[in-house]
């Protein structure tokens, strides 16, 4: 008698729709067990997933953004993978560092979730630009004063965009971005026991400033009176930004410009990388508990995974796979890297909280930053950082 599972995932493209399909259709022949799919939109997939914790109704396995576990967790309303099953998928020696770290609470260190594709935090530049102005690719980028010195000589080259940052609308990016300045001044969001958060601590608000700073390298029109924002992704595939920061997606997209498709590359930030995650879960509303399990054991099974993950060019969050021979070439390489050396962000209680408004003041920060003088900048920064920490910090203590 064939069993039914219901599998929610998030998105993307027909093509992964119709590939993602089959495979479930091949774990249907080998398990007899038939998925019904629901297909959620990265724009409204948190809410769903929500009503799913509240309502204790739903998919029983689901695609889910790595930093958003902690938030089900607290609903109850996730399954923990016991220490057995996990052996089945090859322990947590098996999964990007990073990624697994997200799906594990502290202190109890329990799993609640298998992480299944990452994309870590690179820098992406036109190669072409770096040999004009005499900068060389393999020092470059290798430290924070390195980076900026680059960028001072594509400026002083005439070039518009030496730079472009995620700005306005941007979600999370300047947060996931700005954690490879804190964590490279040897700071962090958090304290060592995940109760109190430390980014207003001096290394810390020093890197913030620091990358607040790059604005410099901004074109003119980065930010306009009409709120017409410049696309950071789209600046750099069109040809107009030399240099960018973001995930993995930057290099494994088409570019609109044949010369910057000729010519992109990318370097790992000076430190370490935020490391993005989508990672599968069991709901715990789940009548078919041993057979979600399985689902989520196939689907990150080294065969499928590699299957996926090569046909559209993502990552895989299986070590063995970011060690075979497509990473040992660039830019995979440095993606690969990336991610083996990248942090996340624990899986604490109101890690989506501490999140969400850590990452709207960030990016209101560019808004004051941008229409004031340059001058202002540190006050601006400080002022800003210092205060909704000590409002974080109100909510953790409580």
């Amino acid at each position: 008698m064939t069993r039914e599972l219901d599998f929610s995932a998030i998105f993307t493209t027909h093509s992964q729709v119709e590939f993602l399909e089959n495979c479930l259709a091949d774990f249907e022949k080998q398990t007899h067990i038939h998925v019904n799919v629901q297909w959620l939109k990265w724009s409204t997939a948190r809410a769903e997933l929500v009503k799913m914790a509240i309502y204790r109704h739903g998919a029983d396995v689901s695609e889910i953004g790595s930093t958003w576990i902690s938030d089900f967790v607290a609903m109850n309303g996730l399954r923990s993978f016991t220490p057995i099953e996990i052996e089945t998928m090859g322990g947590q020696q098996a999964f990007v560092p990073a990624a697994w770290m997200s799906g594990k609470t502290i202190p109890d260190e329990q799993i609640w979730a298998i992480p299944w594709v990452v994309s870590p935090i690179i820098i992406a530049y036109r190669r072409d630009l770096l040999q004009k102005v005499g900068v060389d690719e393999q020092t470059g980028f290798q430290t924070f004063q390195a980076f900026r010195e680059t960028l001072t000589k594509i400026q002083a080259s005439g070039w518009e965009m030496p730079l472009a940052l995620p700005v306005h609308r941007s979600q999370y990016s300047t947060l996931h971005n700005i954690g490879s300045w804190i964590w490279g001044a040897g700071s962090d969001f958090l304290d060592p026991v995940a109760k109190q958060v430390t980014f207003h601590q001096p290394a810390a608000l020093a890197a913030i400033k620091d990358y607040y700073d790059l604005c410099r390298y901004f074109h003119k029109d980065m930010v306009n009176q009409q709120d017409k924002t410049i696309n950071h992704s789209q600046a750099f595939w069109s040809g107009q930004a030399a240099v960018t920061v973001g995930g993995s997606w930057l290099l494994t997209s088409t570019p609109d410009s044949v010369i910057v498709g000729e010519n992109m590359a990318a370097a790992p930030l000076p430190g370490p990388s935020f490391v993005g995650a989508q990672s599968l879960v069991v709901w715990e509303h789940s009548r078919n508990a041993a057979a979600a399990v399985d689902l989520v054991k196939y689907l990150t099974d080294p065969v499928t995974l590699d299957s996926y993950t090569n046909k559209f060019d993502l990552m895989p969050a299986r070590l063995e796979l970011l060690s075979s021979s497509r990473y040992t070439v660039k830019p995979h390489s440095i993606l690969a890297l990336a991610a083996k050396k990248g942090r996340s962000f624990p899986a604490i209680a109101l890690l989506g909280l501490v999140e969400d408004k850590l990452s709207l003041m960030l990016e209101n920060l560019w808004g004051e930053i941008l229409a004031s003088p340059e001058s202002e900048l540190d006050a601006i920064v400080q002022n800003s950082v210092v205060a909704q920490a000590n409002r974080l910090n109100m909510i953790l203590s409580g």
